[in-house]
Order: C-alpha cells, then structure tokens, then sequence
C-alpha cells in the first residue's frame, strides 16, 4: 500500500504565503510551475491540484483547468472550494449542463454546512461561495438558451449582495448581463 506524504502544519503556512504572493503579484507562469513542482512532490494533496485548475484557467488553459479540477474532484469531492473550481473549468469548457450538475450541488447545501463544516472557511465565505454559484449558473443557463431561468438567478444572486461579501463577479458585470437578459427576452416577445 502506498503512503500518502501530506504537508506538515508549517509546510503548509509556507505553501499557503507563497500561494498569496504569487497570486497577488498576478505571477500566473511562476504559480503554475510551483503548482506542478508541488503536485509532483504532493500527489495526494487535493488542494494543491485545485489550485492549479485555477491558475490554468488564470491562463486561459481551460482543458488542462478541467483536469487538474478532476483530479482534486477524486481526491476530495466534499470540499465546495473543489466542486466549484470544477464547475468554472467545466463551463470554460462550454459543458454547461455538466457545470450546474455541481453548482448545484452547492446551492443545495445549507449556508451553516459550507460554513462551519469540514472544509468550511466561515460565513462570508460560505455566502460569496453559494451567491457567486447562483451567478455562474444564471451564466450556464444563458448559454442553454434557457432566459427566464438565467434572469430568476440574476436577480436572486443581485438580491443576496452584501456588502463585506466577495464576489469573483462584479455588480457592474452582473447588471449588464441581466439587462443582455432583459433585451433578449423583450426581443422575443416583440418577435
């Protein structure tokens, strides 16, 4: 049986300061050969191939996004963080249906669960995370041609801003796409 060689406690503060450091100064190229390096070091780190799907996509590398996704999807499928990366490679991917297959799975948790439980980062947290997967799979709906359904999530998830909640989304970017909605579904109704 193989052993599964974890980072320590202070290996993983070093790993995390670097992780902020690089993606703070946007150093995408050096991030993803750290991420690489670290994964090979690592395999059973499901964070670290998490990471790495993200910085793929940073990089437009979407089919590479997807499989590191997956990758960190068989090591840990119960850590939202995980399921959601999943879901933006699957939709940079045009896999839509398949992309709110795990949002889903997301918006069916309780806020108190995503929050506080094992993988859990605190509420604010667990809101950006669940009202930021309303958003994307309005995004996925759209692109199914499904309007009404992607507007009913737009206004729920412009509903559920806070202030002090992060958004990978900004409120400018999201209202523009819900008056795209709007037009398109006043266009099909004039038609």
């Amino acid at each position: 049986m193989e052993r599964k060689i974890t980072l320590s406690k202070d290996d993983r503060m070093n790993f995390q300061n670097t992780l902020d450091n690089l993606k703070s100064n946007s150093n995408w190229q050096v991030l993803k050969t750290y991420l690489i390096e670290m994964k090979i070091k690592y395999p059973s780190e499901y964070f670290i191939c998490t990471e790495l799907s993200n910085t793929y996509h940073m990089l437009g590398m979407y089919k590479e996004s997807e499989q590191a996704s997956l990758e960190a999807m068989r090591l840990e499928p119960n850590d939202v963080l995980v399921v959601y990366n999943y879901a933006v490679a699957l939709y940079s991917n045009e896999k839509f249906s398949e992309a709110i297959v795990q949002l889903n799975r997301i918006l069916k948790r309780k806020i108190n669960t995503i929050a506080y439980g094992v993988h859990g980062e605190g509420m604010k947290w667990a809101m950006s995370i669940k009202n930021d997967s309303l958003y994307l799979k309005a995004i996925c709906q759209l692109n199914l041609g499904k309007l009404k359904d992607a507007y009913k999530l737009i206004v729920k998830h412009l509903a559920q801003r806070r202030r002090g909640v992060y958004s990978d989304f900004t409120k400018k970017q999201v209202k523009r796409k819900e008056q795209y909605i709007i037009n398109e579904l006043n266009n099909k109704v004039v038609k």
